[in-house]
């Protein structure tokens, strides 16, 4: 890991010197300029439901592991992980949630651990899955099409049937490898339970596809407010594939990756390179942006209930947080 951070910084600037080299600097510009004000303000406020979407996801989990928290909690913790996640190489920003969790809530940590994992592997697996079947009915024939989606469609049941291999977790006796392991199990134990829940399952997929949707929602509008050519389901793809080429390159805030990913789906799906790339420069400044100005308003927030809680431990010891299983 330490290796590849060293290839990072270039990579980075690679990217976006060829960039630069491609474009048309001054076309790029006046496109973000002539945005129309309306739709940047819209897309902004979409934020707002993007967060409660977070919010609501992580909190179904929650309850499924027999917690009920505060919906204050809930919200603030689930934005500070989502977006930290989301902006961090391998989304070891989630270690703030992870700690939000542990110091207002008795939820244990083997079952903090196995939330966040169930969180970020599905919403990877979702991405990818959804990414390839918009891709496949855009680029096939109908009947062939409808065929390819019904086979993705098929897939969200992968996780559910392959969640008993958890079970399956080597035994070491000994070493740093059989501490790492017996750590690992009780986390598995908990995510296979989670992985095994239909009762959890079909409604977290609705909220995370609900998700996915609001961030489309915005590309598209950020796209047509530029130049009005791509589709929503050719928007969905170039935003899914940027993103797991964010992920991909484990590049912070997906700089340059994500990008120049975005830029160059857009323009193969028939706007500008110009156009692509102010795209890409409206979607930090409207979603990526303001995201993490809400991440930091709830990590202040986390920040005080904690001082509050620590003047109130002598009046009440006794504080709980979470429902007996």
């Amino acid at each position: 890991m330490s290796k590849l951070r060293y290839l990072q910084v270039p990579l980075v600037v690679g990217l976006f010197a060829l960039l630069a080299y491609r474009l048309d600097l001054r076309a790029v510009g006046a496109a973000v300029k002539d945005a129309d004000a309306g739709v940047i303000a819209l897309v902004v406020l979409l934020n707002v439901p993007l967060c409660a979407l977070f919010g609501l996801r992580m909190n179904l989990v929650l309850l499924r592991l027999g917690h009920r928290l505060e919906p204050d909690l809930v919200l603030a913790s689930a934005v500070v992980g989502n977006v930290a996640g989301a902006l961090t190489p391998a989304s070891t920003g989630e270690v703030l949630r992870a700690a939000a969790l542990r110091s207002h809530s008795n939820v244990p940590v083997d079952e903090v651990v196995a939330l966040i994992a169930f969180e970020r592997g599905m919403s990877v697996y979702l991405l990818a899955l959804g990414t390839l079947g918009a891709f496949l009915a855009t680029a096939l024939p109908a009947p062939q099409a409808v065929v390819a989606c019904a086979a993705c469609a098929s897939l969200l049941s992968l996780p559910f049937v392959l969640a008993p291999l958890l079970d399956r977790l080597p035994r070491a006796r000994s070493g740093v490898l059989g501490r790492i392991l017996e750590y690992l199990r009780p986390m598995a134990s908990q995510l296979k339970m989670l992985l095994r829940s239909p009762r959890l399952l079909a409604p977290w997929m609705v909220v995370a596809a609900a998700t996915f949707g609001l961030f489309t929602l915005q590309y598209w509008l950020l796209a047509r407010s530029v130049e009005d050519v791509a589709s929503p389901g050719e928007v969905w793809i170039a935003f899914g594939a940027s993103q797991l080429a964010a992920i991909v390159t484990l590049i912070p805030l997906g700089l340059g990756a994500a990008d120049a990913s975005l830029a160059g789906i857009l323009h193969r799906f028939g706007l500008s390179l110009e156009s692509g790339a102010s795209v890409a420069v409206l979607v930090r400044a409207t979603s990526t942006l303001p995201l993490l100005l809400l991440a930091v308003v709830s990590y202040l927030y986390l920040a005080r209930r904690t001082r509050l809680a620590e003047v109130r431990i002598p009046d009440n010891p006794q504080r709980t947080t979470s429902l007996s299983k």
